[in-house]
């Protein structure tokens, strides 16, 4: 009896446990929701492409590892951090300074990401790298 005890004492602990630190993905949720707030305007294109609600692969590659990103997602994480997390206004100041910047590197004839978003044409990257 005293071992069925202290084995579901330490079930419970392990599940609170479990639930408090949750996975670790879900805690940028601020990162997209300013993204969707700025962008997934009424009557956007890039709303009218991804739909009303925005996707992670706006900056993630696949869904294995939220490690993987794209180039825009590694262009952003160059500015904002798990630090930055409740900094919303240092989150949409990231997204401005990103979407500024030329989607091909050193070529100042392709597109910025900001007219990629206009023109509702950014990439979602659902493959896996």
């Amino acid at each position: 009896m005293k071992k069925a005890v202290l084995l579901g004492a330490a079930m419970a602990i392990a599940f609170a446990f479990a639930l408090l630190m949750g996975d670790s993905a879900s805690a940028r949720p601020p990162f997209k929701k300013v993204w969707d707030e700025m962008y997934l305007t009424e009557g956007s294109k890039i709303r009218e492409s991804v739909g009303e609600k925005g996707s992670c692969n706006v900056c993630h590659a696949g869904t294995k590892s939220k490690k993987n990103r794209n180039a825009y997602g590694m262009a952003l994480s160059e500015l904002i951090g798990k630090d930055d997390v409740e900094n919303a206004e240092k989150i949409k100041e990231a997204f401005e300074t990103v979407n500024a910047m030329h989607t091909v590197a050193d070529d100042d004839t392709s597109p910025t990401y900001a007219a990629q978003i206009e023109e509702g044409t950014l990439p979602l990257t659902t493959e896996e790298p």
